[in-house]
């Protein structure tokens, strides 16, 4: 998953250049991609297991993982040439580096699950730390590499602010995976027309909205051109938005049987700020990223969505039936209040980003 998400985006982003105003369009339609994937795979994994078992679920995932290889091979000398070219290879000494650093990892792990330092009860505590380090790590490279120019250190430096706003959208979004999940199971009510549905149903309302209106946002970034809002603008939007997709469930507060209808709308609501930040910051992260670490800057992106990813199974441990109200009021007002600073702070984080908008 670190070889193909980070250097896929990146490949996406190459087909832009860096003043084409259809690159947050062009990521938009990347995105639908991912995500017939992620309304497909399941449905036909599933299928797979319930026909065959396990080794025919695992197998059609092994067939499409092939049939993308095999499609790439073929047609990748259609990509441009920058694609080919690696900027900055490693050295000797740094693929040497490199692998005692991956070994390193192995044995601290081994060492902290031997000795029961690291248990399944306190391991989003340990993951939480670790990508956290290795943010900083990534923000420490890209800052200080001799082959990152000043506009590009001053760009990195802009980041800073979107990596925590993104951090604290992911933490509400991906609560549909934790809470959303266990309030699907336990409160929603599934009978529908009379037909009694599985609760697990949930996790394809979003992939189906963001097929849907995914196409709607590329063609709107694409009409407003130089007219659409700036980058930061758009992550303090979707944070505002998602705030309120919490506030939503407070509607339904206490009451035992809730209506399906209900998640649907909170997940529609969830989707509409999902393509307004999603997409568009992983396109930011093609635009900010120093000509000769692209891929390292991709994967600052993704430490940011991989702490929110964990917070939010973290912050599922404060939820429950009786502590709802306040639960999702401060999910709300949090992120909320994350996206109306944002928003103010807005003009200095573009002016740093030098000429990206």
């Amino acid at each position: 998953s670190g070889g193909l998400k980070s250097n896929a985006s990146v490949l996406v982003g190459s087909l832009y250049s860096d003043d084409d105003h259809r690159r947050d369009a062009g990521f938009t339609i990347f995105y639908i991609g991912v995500n017939t994937g992620a309304l497909l795979g399941p449905i036909l994994t599933g299928w797979g297991w319930s026909t065959g078992g396990f080794h025919l679920g695992f197998g059609l995932a092994a067939v499409g993982m092939a049939a993308g290889l095999i499609q790439y091979a073929l047609t990748r000398k259609n990509l441009p040439a920058s694609v080919h070219h690696v900027g900055t290879p490693f050295t000797a000494a740094q693929k040497r580096n490199f692998f005692l650093a991956l070994v390193g990892i192995v044995v601290i792990l081994g060492i902290l699950l031997a000795t029961g330092l690291m248990t399944a009860d306190n391991l989003k505590n340990w993951v939480m730390g670790f990508i956290f380090i290795g943010a900083i790590a990534l923000f420490a490279q890209l800052l200080s590499a001799k082959d990152v120019t000043a506009d590009e250190r001053s760009r990195v430096t802009a980041f800073i602010p979107l990596w925590i706003a993104n951090a604290v959208f992911w933490a509400l979004y991906q609560q549909q995976f934790t809470v959303m999940a266990v309030y699907s199971d336990e409160r929603l009510n599934w009978n529908i027309l009379g037909m009694e549905l599985s609760p697990n149903l949930v996790n394809s309302i979003n992939p189906i909205f963001i097929i849907i209106f995914g196409m709607m946002f590329s063609a709107l970034w694409t009409k407003w051109g130089e007219r659409q809002p700036v980058t930061t603008v758009k992550f303090s939007a979707a944070l505002i938005i998602i705030g309120l997709a919490f506030w939503i469930f407070l509607a339904q507060a206490g009451v035992q049987s809730v209506n399906v209808g209900w998640i649907v709308l909170i997940l529609f609501v969830c989707t509409i700020a999902e393509l307004i930040i999603s997409p568009v910051g992983i396109s930011l992260a093609t635009k900010l990223a120093p000509k000769a670490h692209r891929v390292n800057m991709m994967a600052l992106y993704f430490t940011s969505v991989a702490m929110g990813t964990v917070l939010s199974g973290w912050l599922a441990q404060f939820y429950s039936m009786e502590t709802e109200v306040p639960y999702f009021t401060w999910m709300g007002i949090i992120t909320i209040a994350t996206g109306v600073l944002l928003f103010l702070v807005h003009k200095p984080v573009q002016k740093l980003m030098r000429g990206v908008k």
